[in-house]
C-alpha cells in the first residue's frame, strides 16, 4: 500500500504540472500524458458533447519503447503490493519530462508509433485512472480530466476511459467516469439491440423511472448527392438537420415532437451548388487583383477562341449596344446552369437589366494577356469619341470607364490612360461593380435582406482588396441561403439566416471557417428527414433518481481507428441498398471518493 501511496504522489506532481498548462506533454511510466483538444482526438466528432465537459482534456496512450511494464493488468487484485521489487523514481525527473521505469530513463530518441495515439491494454487504463481517483487534497483537485486511449483488444471493444472530478448539486464533490466501447458492424437492422434491452440494466437495479431521449443528425446535402463521387466536389459545404426528442421506442425511429436546428457550414467553392460560376467570377477577379499586387497575373486560357474572334465578338457586343441603347440586352451571355436536384428554389441566374460596362467586363474578363486588354479597350474608347455611341451605364456606376460615357453626355471628349497596369485597373472596377450588384439583386429579389442591411458590404470608397473582401464576404452570406433552398424553408427562417451571416461577416473575414445553427420548427424539416437515414443515431438512457447514464450511438461511419471484427463483413442488402451500422456505446457513472 505504501507503493500505491507514493506513486500517487509522484503521478499528481507530473499532473500537476500538465493541469495548470505549465507542461504540455510528459512521460510517465509507460504512458505519453499530453494536453489536447476535442478536435484533436481520433473520432471525436463520434463523442456526444455531454461528454466533452471541457474544450482540454489530458489524454494517456502508449509510449513505444519501454523496457519493463511496470503497470500489471493483474493490479485489480487485493494485493497492496503495486509493484514487484523496490524500484524507486525521481519525481524531479518525471517532472522534467523524463518517465522512470525501475531506475532507468526512457530513450526520447526511441522510434514513434505509427499510430498518432497508439491505445493501451483495458487493466493499465484502470490503473492509471485509479490514481487520478486517490487525490485527497480538495484545494488541489484537478480541473482537466483525464483520458486514456485503449487498444480496443478487449472482448468490451473499448477505446476511450476517461475521469473528471465535479462539482454537485450540493457542492459536493465527485468522480465522473465514462467508458467508450465500440461495437459492429452491423449489417442487419435486427442485429442491434433493441430499446427494451438497453434498458434492463437499469430495471435490474430496481430503478423504475428510466428516461428515454433521441437524438439524430441527418445530412441533407450528403443525401441528395449520394452518387456523386468526391472528386466531383469542388468543396465541403454541409448542411446537417439536428433532432431531439423524448420517448424513444425504438432503435431508429424517426424522430417525433421533435425540437430541430440546421447546421450549415457554406464551404466556397462547393462545385454542387447553383452559384459555383458565380464564385468562379469572383475568384477571377480576385486574381485580377492579386495579380496588380503581386506582378503576377492568371489570364484566360481558351484554345478555342482565337484572337480574332475575340474582336469580332467585341466588334458584336458594340454594334448592338449602339442599336439598342437600352439596357438589358444579353443575348450573348446564357444564364448560369443549374445544379439538378439542388436549390430550384433559389436560383442563380443572370440579370437582366446589365449596364455596358457590365455586359463589357463579361467578355474582356477572358482576355489572354494584357496586350490584348489594352487593344480591346483602345476600340471601346475609339468608338466612343465618334460621337454617336451613347451607352446605357447604371446611375450609381462608379467605374472610370462609366464616368468617360457620362462624359460623352456632356458632348466631351472621353479619355482613359491605359499605360502599364492601368487597363487592368480598369477591368477591375468593371468587374467590382459587376459583381456589387449582382448580389443585391439576388438579396433584394429573394427579400430575405433590405438593401439598408447590405450597407456595410457596397461601401465603395475603400481599398480595393477590402472591396474584393467584403465581396467575398456577400458570397458566403448568398451561399447560406443557396445551400438550404432546397428544404424550402419558410421566408422568415431564410431572413434570419441570412441576418445571423451578415452579423457574423461584419467583425470576421471571409476566409473563415464558422458553421451557423438555426433554429426550425420540425414540421418544416420532418419531409426531409422522414426519407433520410440519418448520419447518427442515438438513444440517451438516463433513471431519475440517479446520476448514472448510458449512451447508445449508431453511425454509418466506422468510429476510431481499429477494425473491428464482431461480425462477418458480408453486408446484408436491404431494399436494394447495403445497411452497415457501427455503435458506440458510452457508459457514465458517478462515485463519491474519499477526500481526506
Amino acid at each position: 500500500m505504501k507503493s500505491l501511496v507514493k506513486e500517487h504522489l509522484n503521478f499528481k506532481k507530473i499532473y500537476e504540472r500538465l493541469d495548470k498548462k505549465e507542461d504540455v506533454s510528459a512521460k510517465y511510466l509507460n504512458f505519453q500524458l499530453e494536453v489536447i483538444s476535442w478536435n484533436d482526438l481520433p473520432s471525436s466528432e463520434f463523442i456526444p458533447t455531454s461528454v466533452k465537459l471541457q474544450d482540454k482534456l489530458i489524454l494517456a496512450y502508449s509510449v513505444k519503447s519501454y523496457r519493463k511494464d511496470r503497470f500489471e493488468d493483474s493490479y485489480t487484485n487485493d494485493d497492496d503490493s503495486y509493484y514487484n521489487g523496490d524500484d524507486t523514481c525521481n519525481v524531479d525527473d518525471m517532472c522534467n519530462g523524463n518517465a522512470c521505469l525501475g531506475n532507468s530513463i526512457l530513450d526520447d530518441t526511441a522510434d514513434k508509433d505509427e499510430i498518432r495515439y497508439p491505445g493501451v491494454s483495458l487493466g493499465k487504463a484502470r490503473s492509471l485512472l485509479s490514481l487520478f481517483c486517490l487525490w485527497k487534497d480538495e484545494s488541489t483537485l484537478p480541473t482537466t480530466p483525464l483520458w486514456v486511449m485503449c487498444d480496443g483488444n478487449a472482448s468490451e471493444h473499448v477505446f476511450l476511459m476517461g475521469c473528471s472530478w465535479q462539482k454537485n448539486e450540493v457542492h459536493n464533490h465527485v468522480i465522473n467516469t465514462y467508458t467508450i466501447s465500440c461495437q459492429g458492424p452491423y449489417h442487419n437492422k435486427s442485429e442491434i439491440p433493441s430499446v427494451q434491452h438497453l434498458m434492463e440494466g437499469f430495471c435490474q437495479s430496481e430503478i423504475v423511472n428510466v428516461t428515454a431521449n433521441g437524438y439524430a443528425q441527418y445530412d441533407v446535402l450528403g443525401a441528395s448527392f449520394s452518387e456523386r463521387s468526391a472528386s466531383d466536389l469542388g468543396g465541403a459545404s454541409s448542411v446537417i438537420v439536428e433532432c431531439e426528442w423524448e420517448d424513444v421506442e425504438m432503435m431508429l425511429e424517426v424522430p417525433h415532437c421533435a425540437k430541430c436546428k440546421l447546421n450549415i457550414n457554406a464551404v466556397p467553392g462547393d462545385s454542387r451548388i447553383t452559384s459555383y460560376k458565380l464564385y468562379q467570377e469572383l475568384q477571377m477577379l480576385k486574381g485580377f487583383i492579386t495579380g496588380i499586387e503581386k506582378g503576377e497575373v492568371k489570364w484566360a486560357n481558351h484554345h478555342t477562341d482565337e484572337h480574332s474572334t475575340f474582336f469580332k465578338k467585341l466588334e458584336q457586343l458594340l454594334v448592338e449596344e449602339g442599336s439598342s441603347g437600352n439596357v438589358g440586352r444579353v443575348a450573348e451571355e446564357k444564364k448560369l446552369q443549374e445544379d439538378e436536384g439542388l436549390c430550384e428554389k433559389f436560383n442563380i441566374q443572370q440579370r437582366n437589366d446589365l449596364d455596358f460596362t457590365e455586359r463589357l467586363w463579361n467578355h474582356l474578363k477572358d482576355s489572354r494577356n494584357l496586350q490584348e486588354l489594352r487593344m480591346a479597350l483602345q476600340m471601346v474608347m475609339q468608338t466612343l469619341k465618334t460621337g454617336d455611341f451613347y451607352p446605357v451605364v447604371h446611375v450609381h456606376n462608379e467605374s472610370r470607364l462609366a464616368s468617360q460615357i457620362r462624359a460623352c453626355y456632356q458632348q466631351q471628349t472621353p479619355y482613359l490612360n491605359m499605360e502599364a497596369v492601368e487597363s487592368l485597373e480598369i477591368l477591375i472596377e468593371m468587374g467590382l461593380e459587376k459583381l456589387r450588384r449582382d448580389y443585391i439583386d439576388y438579396f433584394i429579389r429573394h427579400e430575405v435582406v433590405l438593401h439598408e442591411q447590405l450597407g456595410f458590404f457596397l461601401k465603395s470608397k475603400l481599398s480595393t482588396h477590402e472591396q474584393i473582401e467584403r465581396l467575398c464576404k456577400m458570397h458566403n452570406v448568398l451561399e447560406l441561403l443557396v445551400v438550404t433552398a432546397m428544404l424550402n424553408l419558410p421566408l422568415q427562417d431564410q431572413q434570419a439566416l441570412c441576418r445571423l451571416g451578415l452579423k457574423y461577416y461584419e467583425k470576421f473575414p471571409s476566409d473563415s471557417n464558422q458553421t451557423f445553427q438555426l433554429p426550425v420548427e420540425a414540421g418544416h424539416l420532418y419531409g426531409i428527414y422522414s426519407k433520410c437515414q440519418p448520419r447518427l443515431w442515438r438513444i440517451d438512457i438516463a433513471p431519475e433518481e440517479s446520476l448514472d447514464s448510458a449512451l447508445y450511438q449508431l453511425s454509418f461511419t466506422q468510429p476510431f481507428d481499429a477494425a473491428l471484427s464482431t461480425r462477418d463483413e458480408t453486408k446484408v442488402v436491404e431494399n436494394g441498398n447495403i445497411q452497415t451500422y457501427y455503435s458506440i456505446h458510452v457508459q457514465r457513472n458517478h462515485t463519491k471518493p474519499l477526500l481526506g
